[in-house]
Formats: structure tokens, C-alpha cells, sequence
């Protein structure tokens, strides 16, 4: 729904709020995936979670992890977000990336939530294209436990 004119515009402040919530609740939306405990530390996983239905820019990405992970220097995951064309032409771009060494994310708690910084660069997305959560090891790696993958975006 547009709202056409000012008038309109007052109107659905005056019942809903704020311009600003307004604006929030109809250009952000989200995206949610749920990443299952993986089962070898040393093992790279990628699982894809959203396909984007008309072209949009992530705006932000959270993790919550469902287990405990102990942060480690040498043997660590970087978690990453990333984006492939939707014609199983594997992760084009990295949108946003984390690694849960000390020097990373450091000890994960349950239900504690892990802001990812996105890469404007790499925000925006083209109808059809999905988002793949990637769990790549260093050393011997750690075994991710599950997690909700949170992702915003708003339409372009």
C-alpha cells in the first residue's frame, strides 16, 4: 500500500505512531533461518535459508546461538552470510562475516545474540537470488551449535 497523499500520510500517523515507525513497519522486513548443530568441527557446512522475491538490500544480520561454542585462536569457523545467483551457481558475494576465534565473537552463550556488520558493497540483492548461511573451519575447526539466522531488509 503507497500512501498517496499528505493527508493519508497524517491520518496513519495519528492511528499507528511515528513517520519513522510508519516507514519502519512498511519498508523493513525479515528473514529467518534455523542452522542445525553441526555434527564434525573440522567439516565446512553451507545451508541456504531465503530466497529474495523482488530485488531488496539486507540492512542488517543477527545470529543466536541455541549451544554454547568456546572461542579458540587456532581453531575457530568464520560464519558468514552469503549470496548465490538462485541457479546453484554456488556464493557469489559475502554480504556479512564473523569468525568465533577470542579475537572474533569470543565465547557464545545461549540465546545470546551475534550482530554481524553487513558489507554495503555486497548488500543489495537481486530478485531470485538466496542466502546461504557458511560455516568455514580454520585448524580443526568447532562445530557451530544451532542458531536462528535473523536478516533485515528492505525492498529497493
Amino acid at each position: 500500500m503507497a500512501l498517496k497523499d499528505t493527508t493519508q500520510l497524517l491520518t496513519a500517523q495519528a492511528e499507528y505512531g511515528t513517520i519513522a515507525d510508519i516507514e519502519y513497519a512498511m519498508l523493513s522486513h525479515t528473514a529467518t533461518g534455523y542452522l542445525l548443530l553441526e555434527a564434525v568441527a573440522a567439516t565446512d557446512y553451507t545451508t541456504y535459508f531465503w530466497r529474495a522475491p523482488k530485488a531488496c538490500t539486507v540492512t542488517g544480520a543477527w545470529l543466536v546461538p541455541n549451544g554454547t561454542l568456546t572461542a579458540d585462536n587456532t581453531n575457530f569457523s568464520t560464519v558468514s552470510i552469503g549470496k548465490e545467483d538462485g541457479a546453484a551457481g554456488g556464493i557469489t558475494a559475502v554480504v556479512t562475516a564473523l569468525t568465533t576465534a577470542i579475537t572474533g565473537t569470543g565465547n557464545w552463550a545461549i540465546g545470546t545474540t551475534e550482530t554481524f556488520a553487513v558489507l554495503p558493497a555486497s548488500a543489495h540483492m537481486d530478485a531470485g537470488e538466496v542466502l546461504a548461511f557458511v560455516s568455514a573451519k580454520s585448524g580443526t575447526g568447532v562445530a557451530v551449535p544451532s542458531c536462528s539466522v535473523i536478516v533485515e531488509y528492505k525492498f529497493d
